[in-house]
């Protein structure tokens, strides 16, 4: 949640699934090339968006700031008016769905992307940071009705919009389902592949315990009513909203005072004189300081393994603020 990751180790990763992914395009272009839509501005539409696949074999690799560039010039869905309830209403033409089924994004939410985030090392949802990055939804398979898991992806630049961007690999945000949903078409100030040293290794967004709280839970025990501050930039571009705003990040982690409750008790378990004895009398238990404190934590201790596994960053900003771990 709200830390950068590579590029550079996104490319890596890249180029050990090249094959898979050049046979995306390959396909994608065959199915383009497959559909037959019924008017001139669905015509015309089909051809811009056939040409890009065509002159870039390495479309589904596009950098952020290549597709970023890119937004401009590419075309908008045709308009078409649709009666609905005896009101005629303009919607986005079916050509649309057209497109995003011949490029597979359903087909390769299942069998794709799971192992191409779990390479790079993304389970948790990028938003919230407190759920998985999968959700379960019922198939019919040849007459069966199933439930199968699969991976959720929010498009940073939406599919709705731009759906021949729906399987390019750089617009990818790996998201819960409740952060995906109600994301939709908003714009958040949060980039999750960069080449930037700072953004990589700090994230702009913090959970703060007051001293106050701490205090009044030590004092009385029985008491559980504490309390925390959610951090983020105020100073948002135009048109954008904030991570609160959008996904309610107060609320959902409001929910989780019980992991609070847990690290204090752990602060006054884990102090320095014990920590020492316990690497003193387990010496080959523990692998490293990092796998140490991931023990202790009972999570990833590193800001950067922070897409890992849910309610890592909370629960590291908490630890920090008690002492526990000093990352």
């Amino acid at each position: 949640m709200m830390i950068a990751i590579d590029i550079n180790r996104i490319k890596v990763v890249q180029e050990k699934f090249r094959i898979e992914i050049i046979g995306q395009h390959n396909e994608a272009l065959k199915k383009l090339n497959e559909l037959a839509p019924s008017s001139t501005a669905d015509c015309i539409y089909l051809y811009e968006t056939i040409e890009l696949f065509k002159n870039e074999s390495d479309f589904l690799l596009k950098s952020p700031l290549d597709i970023e560039l890119l937004i401009p010039s590419l075309p908008a869905v045709p308009l078409v008016e649709k009666k609905v309830k005896n009101k005629i209403e303009i919607v986005k033409s079916s050509i649309k769905n057209e497109i995003l089924k011949a490029l597979n994004y359903t087909k390769l939410r299942s069998d794709f992307y799971p192992a191409y985030f779990k390479e790079i090392g993304i389970k948790a949802c990028v938003y919230c940071n407190s759920s998985l990055t999968v959700s379960v939804d019922r198939i019919d398979n040849e007459g069966r009705d199933e439930v199968r898991a699969k991976f959720q992806v929010d498009h940073y630049y939406p599919k709705s919009e731009f759906p021949m961007l729906s399987i390019s690999l750089f617009n990818l945000y790996p998201s819960c389902a409740s952060c995906n949903n109600v994301k939709l078409e908003k714009k958040v100030q949060f980039h999750l592949y960069s080449d930037d040293q700072h953004l990589i290794d700090n994230s702009s967004f913090s959970f703060k315990l007051s001293s106050y709280d701490e205090a009044k839970y030590l004092l009385d025990k029985k008491n559980k009513d504490i309390d925390f501050d959610f951090i983020e930039n105020s100073n948002l571009p135009e048109g954008f909203s904030s991570f609160q705003a959008t996904f309610d990040i107060k609320g959902i982690y409001s929910t989780q005072n019980d992991l609070i409750l847990d690290l204090i008790d752990k602060s006054l378990i884990y102090d320095f004189h014990y920590k020492k004895s316990l690497n003193h009398s387990f010496p080959k238990l523990f692998l490293s300081k990092e796998h140490f404190e991931r023990i202790i934590l009972g999570n990833y201790p590193r800001v950067q393994d922070i897409h890992k596994r849910p309610m890592s960053k909370f629960m590291q900003d908490i630890a920090r603020d008690l002492g526990i771990i000093d990352y």
